[in-house]
């Protein structure tokens, strides 16, 4: 209730802090007297509202009321008046404030008996500082591995500027994390979610101002969105090598969002951070090595201090080799495929075109994966490349040479052309045969290199030295194809 004269505090509002008591029974005397109960407690002002005190003596006492000077709190009546309670009666104390700036007031009341000194609190809360942050902010349905965002306008409705500190938990953030706001003023605050998983995401939002703290709870749930390849799997044609071939696809996007993509070299986010630890730990072992291995001459510059210099020089360029290999992306990377672009955006409800190439370096088959990390879809989405590298071609004229009946020790010609049947250059090489009669025949040239449609006519002379038949085979090797062009000679 509301008293000219001062202020009273409700029971009910009390602040059950329990009282600081001193006793002051002389020595030996305690065990004489029966102990008075008392029931007095903190209390406080709240908003500068008025209230109630009061307090309760089990037994008669006489009880003396004091307070210390102070400009904000005076006892209505006369400071250090003596009052006597009944048992079960109680009595109001009248205190006045009068506050002087809007922030947070102590003092103390003070009540003296024959027996003991109670220490009674005063609290006196002064009108906090106040930013009406939503009870509740809830994103709905959002992308997963997208950053979706709310905008709050938020004001100060109180009446001087509030310092903030905002802070969140992730998969949410919120900008600013700090600033001032003036009194009545407004701020926008932008809550973002960006979550690596599908599923139900919970979180606060807590605004810290020095005097308290309010929490506005936060709902999201990540979904996928409906993106996807056109296929999973791209086969190049066979393809000359030193030579490149390229085969199309598209990455599709059937949602109303802008996606994001990115082509990887690894299946997962886990996958990318062991290979970035490997790397770290590989640069490591080098740096302790470069140190253990400072020359003599580095080592006798310690005393004007080089070699502390090149130490340092050295850690900073490790650490600088380790933070690069901490910011890589980790993209798709290939000596032999290639994919372009290697990230990009693609509009809501449009396609994105992926153009595969294919440079083989070998006549061989190979085979890699690229995996397709997109906003919108919690697995990264892999594709299957697929590509025969194929070497020089070459032919001869004609695969068997049938000398029929020759004289002994008797020369004999014959010509015979490789053909070059592929669509690059093709560098042969003769391999001498000193099998069975092989040495008896010499061919010319022994090596070239034989342009695309081209042809290369080769001399072959023979000598016999011996009497009877024969049939022998000479390889010319076509340097990168795996078959080389063989001449049967009978």
């Amino acid at each position: 209730m509301l008293d000219p004269e001062g202020i009273w505090v409700h029971p009910q509002e009390l602040c059950a802090c329990g009282s600081t008591a001193e006793s002051a029974l002389e020595k030996g005397s305690r065990r004489d007297v029966t102990r008075a109960r008392t029931s007095l407690f903190s209390f406080r002002f709240h908003k500068w509202q008025n209230n109630r005190f009061m307090s309760f003596l089990q037994l008669p006492e006489v009880v003396k009321i004091s307070m210390e000077s102070s400009p904000y709190f005076q006892l209505v009546s006369s400071n250090n008046a003596y009052r006597v309670l009944l048992p079960g009666t109680s009595a109001p104390v009248r205190i006045r404030f009068t506050p002087g700036k809007g922030k947070d007031y102590s003092h103390e009341l003070v009540c003296t008996t024959a027996r003991e000194r109670i220490v009674v609190p005063i609290r006196a809360i002064g009108a906090r500082t106040i930013l009406d942050f939503p009870d509740q902010l809830d994103f709905s349905e959002c992308p997963v591995k997208h950053s979706s965002q709310k905008t709050l306008l938020v004001r100060n409705v109180s009446n001087r500027a509030v310092h903030y500190q905002l802070s969140t938990q992730s998969p949410f953030s919120v900008v600013p994390a700090t600033g001032t706001v003036g009194a009545g003023d407004t701020m926008q605050v932008t809550v973002g979610f960006h979550a690596l998983t599908t599923g139900d995401y919970s979180g606060s939002l807590c605004c810290h101002t020095g005097e308290e703290s309010t929490h506005t709870e936060l709902h999201a749930e990540a979904v996928e969105l409906n993106i996807g390849l056109s296929t999973n799997a791209v086969a190049v044609k066979m393809t000359f090598i030193t030579m490149s071939n390229h085969q199309t696809m598209f990455i599709e996007n059937r949602s109303n969002v802008t996606a994001h993509f990115q082509w990887k070299a690894f299946p997962t986010e886990e996958g990318e951070n062991r290979e970035k630890r490997r790397q770290c730990h590989f640069l490591r072992p080098w740096s302790e090595m470069w140190q253990e291995n400072l020359t003599e001459e580095e080592k006798s510059e310690s005393e004007t201090g080089s070699c502390e210099d090149h130490t340092a020089l050295l850690s900073n360029t490790v650490l600088e080799e380790i933070a690069k290999v901490q910011q890589d992306p980790m993209l798709f990377s290939d000596d032999i495929f290639s994919i372009e672009p290697v990230e990009g955006e693609i509009g809501p409800n449009c396609l994105a075109e992926i153009k595969v190439t294919f440079k083989p370096i070998e006549a061989l088959e190979y085979r890699s994966v690229a995996y397709c990390n997109i906003s919108g879809c919690e697995s990264r989405l892999p594709l299957r490349l697929k590509g025969h590298g194929k070497g020089p071609l070459v032919g001869l004229s004609c695969h068997t040479l049938n000398l029929g009946n020759v004289s002994v020790n008797t020369p004999h010609v014959r010509e015979v052309q490789l053909i070059n049947l592929g669509a690059i250059d093709a560098p042969f090489t003769y391999i001498s045969s000193n099998a069975n009669v092989g040495f008896c025949f010499k061919f010319a040239p022994t090596e070239a290199i034989i342009a695309p449609g081209g042809t290369q006519t080769i001399q072959v002379s023979f000598s016999a030295t011996v009497v009877g038949t024969f049939e022998e085979e000479f390889q010319f090797i076509v340097a990168g194809s795996p078959r080389s062009a063989i001449l049967t000679i009978k």
